[in-house]
């Protein structure tokens, strides 16, 4: 399997000649070698495939080897950052997969997310909508708190608000854990953990491997018989699954128990469920940790949410190119900025900016600002070192998703940042408007707004509305905790107030030894590039963020909670 990122690795255009590459080449060997299997994680690597017009009778033995379990296609289009998507959003995210499964007289059955470490709480009701069954998340847990371990590489119900459910596994070390965790194959576990997998002998490296994973399962008194493990990387070839046929059957020859069988997705969940066992059922969001990665494309978001209200207002759906545009940038990698540090040659970098920016700009529909009402001057703006009620601050800490610290809050720049005079409503409505220079921000800025609160309850539970109604934290998360913060596409309910903007924003309440204060995070950006060659250089705003707005207008409303919402 391939993990895929449309860009991250590579600009999009030249993913997209990769994964054209991967199916080609799964195709032809499947065809060649009976124990060869290959899953496609997400349709979009296959539409990439589809679009070149491929043989017709290369396309045909493509639909005979998914009928027969020798290449799987997962339901979804993409992996997205679900936090941010609308209930049309959802019930759009397996639709072009139906449609060519139907085309092509098949039945998609699992969908597999890698990466994102969290989804919300709406998505089983519409994977199951979509007839899939079974749910496959190999999360990257590197920057999160760890999941709970009763949710984690083991098979569990995950159930929606509404009560439709999909068979679902976690696989709490990631889409890599084959090569990273159980030595399989040997050659790519060597390349990847040289430190853990030492020595020449293949089946030694598997069986230490092997050994050491199956004793963590026993630790846990795992009930079943079989075990789910990923082999994937980020917008790889065949190059290692090619040779894992031939290691599984070294294996299973030379070492024999417990064996290693390359399957399908299903072909895993069809085994466990002829056990006929009961499997926990679990409810929950736990969404929102990744998401806050697309604060730093505001003009992006708002284009896309103009583009939503166009198309969802003339029922379009997955036929319509629009669609599946809009849902390219709801996938996970969509965000600008600079590489990841020494990734991307610096051509590489600014080419992929571009082309994720084109994608924006062929959205349709345009974006208009929350009107202001009454007049709009600046609002004086206080230095004196306290925190001030409807501030901007820059978050200087540097850790974790969502702690703003008070102690490590400096205040914007003037040249930067207008505050207009706030307006109050005759219902109690504060409508506060602030104006940011993005070209006038430091190298990297955490921009946060300030609120004080007038409890001083050290457990206060917000609320969160999500795709489909209001969620109470923490009850209603998978994980049951809060953690650090939270993260609010929409708007949020705490301590009596009902804060909402016209962008998304991830929220945070000040630690018990200081004032009450919530803080929420609303725009994150950073120009500082380190590329593949070694140099390093600030880019401009315009090739780090191209097709965003340099002067960002923000629009936060403060308004009375319904009485009883928290």
């Amino acid at each position: 399997m391939s993990h895929l990122d449309i860009g991250f690795t590579d600009t999009p255009a030249a993913v997209a000649a990769k994964m054209v590459a991967a199916v080609e080449d799964a195709v032809r060997q499947a065809d060649q070698d009976p124990d060869f299997v290959w899953n496609i994680e997400t349709f979009w690597q296959l539409e990439q495939w589809l679009a070149t017009g491929p043989e017709a009778a290369l396309e045909v033995k493509l639909v005979a080897l998914v009928r027969g379990g020798r290449i799987g296609v997962g339901a979804a289009y993409v992996t997205p950052h679900s936090g941010l998507m609308s209930e049309w959003a959802l019930a759009r995210l397996c639709e072009p997969a139906c449609m060519w499964a139907r085309k092509s007289g098949l039945e998609l059955s699992w969908a597999v997310l890698n990466d994102v470490p969290g989804f919300c709480c709406e998505l089983p009701r519409y994977l199951a909508a979509a007839g899939v069954k079974y749910l496959v998340l190999g999360v990257n847990q590197a920057f999160t708190p760890p999941l709970p371990e009763k949710s984690c590489n083991q098979p569990f119900w995950w159930e929606a608000p509404t009560g439709e459910r999909v068979l679902t596994w976690i696989s709490c070390d990631g889409y890599t854990e084959a090569f990273t965790q159980m030595g399989f194959d040997p050659d790519t576990a060597r390349f990847f953990c040289p430190e853990k997998f030492r020595g020449d002998d293949p089946v030694a490296i598997t069986r230490q491997g092997v050994e050491t994973v199956l004793e963590g399962y026993r630790k846990r008194r795992y009930p079943y018989r079989a075990i789910m493990v990923l082999s994937a990387f980020d917008n790889w070839g065949l190059g290692s699954a090619g040779r894992l046929p031939g290691s599984a059957r070294r294996w299973n020859t030379l070492q024999g128990v417990p064996r290693i069988i390359l399957s399908t997705p299903a072909a895993f969940f069809e085994y466990l469920l002829a056990e006929k066992r009961d499997f926990p059922v679990y409810r929950g969001d736990f969404a929102g940790a990744w998401e806050q990665v697309k604060l730093g494309v505001p003009t992006s978001i708002r284009r896309m949410r103009a583009a939503e209200k166009l198309l969802a207002a003339r029922d379009a759906t997955a036929a319509d190119p629009a669609v599946r545009l809009f849902l390219i940038l709801c996938e996970h990698t969509f965000g600008l900025g600079p590489p990841w540090p020494g990734l991307l040659s610096e051509e590489q970098a600014l080419q992929h900016n571009r082309e994720q920016a084109e994608f924006v700009k062929r959205l349709p529909g345009s974006w208009e600002p929350w009107p202001v009402r009454g007049e709009q001057r600046q609002l004086d703006v206080d230095h004196d070192g306290q925190l001030r009620p409807n501030h901007l601050y820059l978050s200087t800490d540097g850790v974790g998703l969502w702690q703003f610290v008070h102690g490590r809050l400096e205040p914007l720049e003037p040249q930067a940042w207008t505050a207009l005079p706030p307006r109050r409503s005759a219902d109690g409505t504060w409508q506060l408007r602030h104006r940011i220079d993005r070209r006038k921000l430091p190298e990297s800025a955490r921009v946060v707004w300030a609120w004080p609160l007038r409890s001083e309850a050290r457990n206060l539970r917000p609320q969160v509305r999500s795709a489909s109604g209001w969620m109470q934290l923490p009850d209603d998360r998978l994980t049951g905790e809060l953690y650090n913060g939270w993260f609010s596409a929409q708007a949020t309910r705490l301590d009596g107030v009902e804060i909402a903007a016209d962008l998304p924003l991830a929220f945070c309440i000040s630690p018990e030894s200081y004032p009450r204060w919530v803080f929420a995070l609303c725009l994150s950006q950073s120009r500082q590039a380190v590329f593949k060659e070694g140099s390093a250089r600030v880019l401009e705003f315009e090739e780090a963020y191209p097709g965003e707005e340099p002067v960002l207008e923000l629009t936060i409303e403060v308004r009375p909670a319904p009485s009883g919402s928290n």
